[in-house]
């Protein structure tokens, strides 16, 4: 036994001091945030709309329970050659030691390029980070004004990074770039006309866009809200508006609503000016229904019969009544008429009677009368 392991040790210790030897041993994981990697970015106006998962782990794969803030960064004309040589470094070398090396280091000199031209532009408080999330998805907007009023960068890169309560931070997010552009000034003198099923705008195109340039516009956007609602929601229109005017037939009487309208610059549909002043129109039912056409009345000993054609309307409550005796006229029903009949048995025979029928809608709005049907109850001899 003695010399067994007297010819085990030493190979033992030569296996050792050449496994040392290979490299170093690969670091223990980080506590800190993992890193946030599906940031995006677009634009909507004079905004760059940041949006990315809300974070939730940490770098050792356990869940992060301590969200200090979140911070975003934002560099102008940050050069992408920064980041695809970083990228290829990081794909240079397969080794399990040495590759691994080379990705810390080409991701740590990355993130100090962009922290050399970036600046911090916002600190998200877990709060602030719930309250702009959508689901699991954080939303932050950032005003590009004071950039497109002046000298416009050719592309914005964005990145953010997670922080503990620790103060250990994660790596750099992925860059979301956006390429800006100038989006066109409000539209001029938004005006809303009523008519009969359909409220009607018009407006005059933006002149220049928000830096004060001349801009060509593709379209515009029809926005619609209730007096009472604080915001706007989705367009009106699926796809941008050709012209300066749009019908909106899905108003519905009773209601006062608010229009706004965006202009869509050319080459850059999906980059929305400023909206143009609203215009609110509160949306009565003024409109009569159609008149009858035809009124037959039939008469008999002690009563008259009436027969009218019916009237074709969305909105129709009924028919009202209407007879006169010389100067003196008066409604018959109480309640409208539904149906395209009715009896007179309040006549006296041998008078003569004169009927008109209107066509009423549920607003209470009438119609012109009926073409006038004269009729004297016979008298029986």
């Amino acid at each position: 036994m003695r010399r067994v392991l007297a010819a085990v040790l030493p190979v033992a210790a030569i296996a050792l001091v050449a496994c040392g030897k290979k490299g170093n041993p690969m670091p223990p994981l980080p506590n800190g945030p993992s890193p946030v990697t599906d940031l995006a970015v677009e634009q909507d106006g004079s905004f760059a709309v940041l949006r990315f998962g809300y974070p939730s782990m940490r770098a050792d794969g356990e869940r992060l329970t301590d969200l200090e803030e979140i911070l975003v960064y934002r560099a102008t004309d940050f050069p992408a050659q920064a980041v695809s040589a970083a990228q290829a470094a990081s794909h240079a070398d397969r080794a399990p030691v040495a590759g691994e090396r080379r990705r810390q280091t080409a991701a740590r000199r990355r993130e100090e390029a962009f922290f050399a031209s970036a600046r911090r532009i916002a600190r998200l408080s877990p709060r602030v980070a719930t309250d702009r999330a959508r689901g699991a998805e954080v939303e932050y907007r950032d005003s590009l004004k004071d950039l497109l009023t002046t000298a416009v960068p050719r592309e914005l890169a964005y990145a953010v990074v997670v922080v503990r309560h620790t103060g250990e931070r994660s790596r750099l997010s992925n860059l979301a770039r956006l390429p800006p552009a100038v989006p066109p000034g409000p539209p001029q003198d938004l005006l809303a006309a009523a008519e009969e099923t359909r409220i009607c705008l018009s407006w005059r195109p933006p002149d220049f866009d928000v830096a004060g340039r001349p801009v060509e516009i593709s379209g515009y956007h029809v926005y619609r809200r209730l007096l009472a609602e604080p915001e706007f929601g989705d367009p009106l229109n699926a796809t941008p508006v050709a012209a300066t005017d749009y019908a909106d037939t899905s108003a519905a009487y009773g209601f006062t609503y608010v229009y706004t309208v965006t202009a869509v610059p050319k080459g850059h549909e999906k980059t929305e000016g400023e909206p143009a002043a609203g215009a609110a129109m509160a949306y009565r039912d003024r409109y009569s229904p159609p008149p009858v056409e035809r009124l037959d009345a039939l008469a008999e000993e002690r009563l008259v019969r009436l027969v009218w054609t019916p009237v074709s309307a969305p909105d129709l409550a009924g028919y009202n009544v209407y007879r006169s005796t010389g100067k003196i006229s008066a409604r018959l029903n109480t309640a409208p008429v539904e149906e395209s009949s009715y009896v007179d048995s309040t006549v006296v025979a041998g008078h003569s009677y004169l009927y008109r029928v209107r066509s009423v809608d549920r607003a209470g709005n009438e119609s012109a009368d009926s073409p006038p049907a004269p009729a004297r109850p016979v008298v029986e001899p």
